[in-house]
């Protein structure tokens, strides 16, 4: 029985020479495996380690979606770290009442952002963070899941519905669960049908900002051993 959603960063690994994200840049298509995406994620988790960034602390994370996003958003988990995910085309001003009312101690914006930041903390261009936490071993270290709790907090989302000014949700890794285990425990019936139609791919237009965005492009493909392609 899944307690959190570290467990699926275990499944991942065991899979992890299968394609899992392509990106489009320029006229290539570049693939990540599950490997590379959780070597990344447990680096970037050593990073903020070294950063003094504890559990409960939250990092704003307003780019657009890409492997590095998804690297980033694990990394974040395995630390405890919480996720602020703001669509990448937020405006400063909505930016900075956001960092009012969260005091996030970090913001990983991505490159089409630039000249948009706020000085009063610590920013990062998503791209150039990746690089730098390749420094740390690619090595999992799965003592970082022992920490977590099925209570702790995943991300805080900042959504008005259809109204009014955005409030930011608290959301639990019970709450993500609560989503996935249905769709997951229905998607084992028909696995014995995927190797007919492998692999099965997702083209992903839905912002990783928006919770449904996180579920379509994040969590399900793996249950279907999909591959994602991030325009």
């Amino acid at each position: 029985m899944r307690e959190t959603l570290l467990s699926y960063i275990h499944d991942l690994w065991n899979d992890r020479e299968s394609t899992a994200l392509m990106v489009r840049q320029d006229l290539r298509t570049l693939p990540w495996s599950y490997r590379q995406v959780i070597q990344k994620a447990f680096q970037v988790a050593e990073e903020l380690a070294s950063r003094r960034l504890c559990k409960g602390d939250r990092v704003i994370l307003c780019a657009e979606n890409s492997p590095e996003w998804v690297a980033v958003f694990f990394g974040c988990l395995l630390r405890g770290v919480i996720v602020v995910p703001l669509d990448a085309q937020s405006t400063s001003e909505f930016l900075s009442r956001v960092q009012h009312e969260i005091q996030a101690k970090c913001l990983l914006v991505g490159e089409s952002r630039r000249g948009f930041v706020e000085n009063s903390f610590q920013v990062e261009f998503l791209q150039r963070f990746c690089r730098i936490v390749a420094r740390h071993p690619a090595n999992p270290d799965w003592s970082y899941t022992n920490k977590i709790g099925s209570d702790h907090v995943v991300e805080i989302m900042f959504t008005s519905g259809t109204t009014g000014i955005p409030k930011g949700v608290c959301l639990t890794h019970q709450n993500f669960l609560a989503n996935l285990i249905p769709l997951e425990t229905e998607i084992q019936k028909y696995l014995k049908w995927e190797p007919i139609v492998h692999p099965i791919r997702f083209l992903n237009v839905l912002p990783l900002s928006h919770v449904f965005g996180q579920l379509m492009g994040i969590f399900v493909p793996p249950m279907l051993k999909g591959q994602v392609l991030f325009l």
